[in-house]
């Protein structure tokens, strides 16, 4: 008979940060696969939405793996270092005696601030019980094509250069998108980035060996965080003078259960895979998911999460149509769709930085000068969308992440132009493409009626566009039932 586990304290505990789809999920997966038999390891998953996708996939991915001797533990719904900063000391805590777990690794939302995640840890009760290993930040390698001295994202986004700038190793994702040019721009600037960082490395889809993993899970021999008081070591100089957290919030309306009015209890669970699995039973049929929003503080982000039943089928090539037409207009869409009575597929998909970035400046039509360039890199994150098969057996969930301000003002200058088309082309007595959408008073399901018969009669991929970009807008105004109308378009009926 085996021997009961001790819990040794303090656990080694590494943070892997990043911008939403820069590869974390991926990153942690690869050193999951790189655990040493007879380890026990334990991962902190926390996103922003409430849909707990991440910790879905990880989950999938390693039991595809045939891996064992891990727990995955999810925390949706708002950031580890605002909104649940209440409930990550108590996750930590439980996580610890329940699985006694010789690693912790934690994942924070690509939203979320991590100075105040590492203060957190390294403070208090928890800096006794956790060693903080290196931190890791995630950056898109791919950033760097042609050459750029700076990545677009890091322009944008001073979020962005927090997570670097706490960061002790400094990973280059998507390394396998890039040629030697764009991998010696993004060492340029890294080895330029001021404190040092303690390693710098690219890594190609996700794939790490045995020792590669392990570099980045520990200190290096003369490399040493300052106690556990919270006090840095010599790569962090500097760094406690970043700016307080925006504080994230989960909206305070109750859960919107589609087409039913009881709702006695939120319908996701960061508490395990067993609860949330028979929360989302409570989808009793195919046509009513469970929905919850999530909005920051400032209004800048929002996000949905929808949970359908397991035995709802989505049709494939009716997803990648959808998919391609939201991934250029979205921060991030992550999902685990069921689409064969054997088979899950999985996408996690965000558009490329200068997409991103001609969307929130409002440039995404017309052919020439910089609308063009939008309109490439949107054509280029809708071919790049795939569905990949995984090892997971549970529920079909989706989230959706939004720049509230830049999908508002992309939703106006469509329908601006929709509206200026129409109007020439009744001037030419010829009705305007894409015209004939459904009212916004309709009920739910005529807007899905009305979507399904469309794709039935072959709707182009223009006039699916317009229908993404207007429901967009009213999801940007906190109005998602439209676009839950497309997702629901997409299931198979039974």
């Amino acid at each position: 008979m085996a021997a009961p586990r001790r819990l040794r304290l303090p656990v080694p505990t590494t943070i892997v940060t990043g911008a939403l789809a820069s590869g974390k999920t991926s990153l942690i997966a690869a050193l999951l696969r790189s655990k040493p038999p007879g380890e026990e390891w334990a991962v902190l998953v926390n996103e922003f939405g409430a849909a707990g996708l991440d910790g879905a996939l990880l989950e999938g991915e390693h039991q595809q793996g045939g891996g064992g001797g891990v727990r995955v533990r999810q925390l949706a719904g708002g950031c580890l270092c605002c909104a649940l900063s209440n409930m990550t000391p108590l996750a930590i805590a439980q996580l610890l005696r329940a699985v006694k777990p010789d690693r912790l690794l934690i994942e924070p939302s690509g939203l979320a601030h991590p100075a105040a995640l590492v203060d957190m840890l390294t403070g208090g009760h928890l800096g006794s019980s956790l060693a903080l290993q290196p931190v890791v930040c995630l950056v898109d390698a791919s950033q760097f094509c042609g050459g750029a001295a700076v990545p677009v994202a890091c322009e944008a986004s001073q979020l962005l250069m927090d997570q670097i700038s706490i960061a002790d190793v400094l990973v280059g994702s998507k390394a396998d998108l890039c040629n030697e040019a764009t991998l010696a721009a993004f060492h340029r600037w890294a080895g330029r980035l001021f404190p040092a960082k303690a390693r710098v490395v690219a890594v190609a889809a996700g794939r790490l060996d045995g020792a590669a993993a392990a570099a980045l899970l520990r200190w290096a021999d003369g490399e040493a965080r300052g106690g556990s008081s919270g006090s840095s070591s010599p790569s962090r100089a500097g760094s406690a003078s970043q700016p307080a957290p925006q504080g994230l919030q989960a909206q305070q309306a109750p859960v919107q259960r589609v087409r039913r009015t009881a709702a006695s209890s939120p319908w996701f669970s960061s508490t395990g895979p067993a609860e949330a699995e028979a929360t989302a039973d409570q989808a009793a049929c195919t046509d009513q998911p469970l929905r919850k929003q999530v909005s920051d503080a400032s209004g800048d982000y929002s996000a949905c999460g929808w949970i359908y039943h397991r035995d709802c089928t989505f049709s494939r090539p009716a997803l990648l149509a959808l998919l391609a037409q939201l991934v250029p207009c979205t921060l991030r869409v992550k999902g685990v769709f069921r689409v064969s009575p054997r088979q899950w597929v999985a996408v996690s998909a965000a558009p490329p930085p200068a997409t991103a970035g001609a969307v929130a400046a409002g440039e995404g039509s017309g052919s020439g000068g910089s609308g063009g360039s939008a309109a490439a890199g949107a054509a280029a994150a809708s071919e790049a969308v795939e569905l990949r098969e995984i090892a997971y057996r549970r529920d079909s969930r989706v989230e959706i992440i939004l720049d509230t301000k830049a999908t508002a003002a992309a939703a106006a200058a469509a329908a601006a132009a929709t509206a200026a088309a129409a109007v020439a082309a009744s001037a030419g007595g010829a009705p305007a493409a894409g015209s004939a959408a459904a009212p916004a008073s309709d009920s739910l399901e005529v807007r899905a009626a009305a979507v399904s018969l469309a794709q039935a009669a072959g709707a182009s991929r223009e006039a699916l566009k317009q229908q993404v970009v207007a429901a967009l807008g009213s999801a940007a105004a906190g109005e998602w039932s439209a676009l839950e109308a497309l997702l629901l378009a997409t299931l198979v009926e039974a």
